[in-house]
């Protein structure tokens, strides 16, 4: 018996499939079966590709055309030939193949991390050194990833994160909020930042009783930094109030380098400033600048995010300024 016996159809299955309707599901399997059967022209080199039997390839094509209810091959002199209808469905076959091929390398490539998003919000302060250093590892062998960086206060970036607008945050303090899961906290000192030419730059420590007198560059007064410098100037009875006040920390070195005063903030902004007409010294007593990585508490981070939670944890507990604290 020829290969063709069984698969293409007569006249009489086509018009009994067409009278029934199509009763059952197509299968991949089926489909598979189609596409090689027609790209080789032959049951017997389909069933050599598929690593089948005969028998098994003519029983899914047969399938298939019970299930799309109209003739898939025809006999033509002893050869399987395609028919038109066949053919037009066999271009839609391709069609789907190319879509799932793309889906395949779609999904390798969210396994391998190299496609996706990630959205991350970072306090002013802690946008310089570490976290664009993880962003750049994240990020140099990984063209086809995107990643949107922004800054935000420590209250707004809460409320993105709890919102779940945010994959990973950096916020300041150790505070417990609704919706928000701290993934670990850590803590810094402060420094004291004044002009190259300051006479407090030749010390190698800057003390409270060094700022009397002297004016001063100071954050919000309801930030942490603030709220427990201004407790220690007013316990050693100098006057706690700046003659400038900076909203974030970069605004704040800006000025000292005009000569409006010295500063006392976090040691990130003040490495990045520093060597730039400015200079930076330990600040005793001990003023902290806490803060931490959060995530949004009641969704799984992707694996992007857990990639980036990584490599931010390894910046930061690498910095020898930075202190884990559990």
């Amino acid at each position: 018996m020829d290969e063709s016996q069984g698969v293409a159809a007569t006249d009489a299955q086509v018009d009994g499939w067409r009278a029934r309707g199509s009763s059952s599901r197509i299968s991949l399997r089926q489909l598979e079966a189609f596409d090689v059967v027609a790209s080789e022209g032959s049951i017997t080199a389909g069933a050599d590709r598929l690593a089948l039997s005969q028998p098994s390839v003519t029983r899914l094509i047969a399938d298939l055309e019970r299930n799309v209810g109209f003739a898939l091959f025809r006999r033509d002199r002893k050869r399987l030939a395609i028919t038109p209808e066949g053919r037009q469905f066999w271009e839609e076959v391709n069609r789907c193949f190319t879509s799932l091929d793309r889906l395949t390398r779609f999904a390798d490539d969210i396994r391998d991390l190299r496609a996706g998003s990630l959205h991350v919000a970072v306090v002013p302060a802690l946008s310089l050194g570490p976290v664009p250093r993880a962003i750049a590892r994240l990020t140099s062998d990984r063209p086809e990833i995107s990643v949107l960086c922004e800054q935000r206060t420590s209250e707004r970036t809460l409320v993105a994160t709890a919102a779940e607008d945010i994959d990973v945050a950096v916020s300041l303090g150790w505070g417990r909020m609704p919706g928000v899961a701290t993934i670990a906290q850590y803590t810094t000192e402060c420094v004291c930042v004044m002009p190259g030419g300051h006479p407090l730059a030749g010390r190698e420590t800057v003390g409270l009783d060094d700022l009397r007198g002297l004016r001063r560059v100071g954050l919000p007064h309801y930030t942490s930094v603030s709220l427990q410098l201004n407790k220690l100037l007013a316990e050693a009875q100098i006057d706690p109030r700046p003659q400038v006040e900076a909203l974030i920390s970069s605004m704040a070195c800006a000025m000292v380098a005009e000569n409006m005063g010295v500063s006392v903030l976090d040691p990130f902004t003040a490495a990045v400033f520093s060597g730039k007409s400015l200079v930076f010294r330990p600040f005793q007593p001990r003023v902290a600048f806490d803060f931490r990585l959060v995530r949004p508490e009641r969704r799984m981070p992707s694996k992007l995010a857990n990639a980036f939670i990584e490599l931010v944890v390894q910046e930061f507990e690498a910095d020898p300024r930075i202190r884990r604290v559990e």
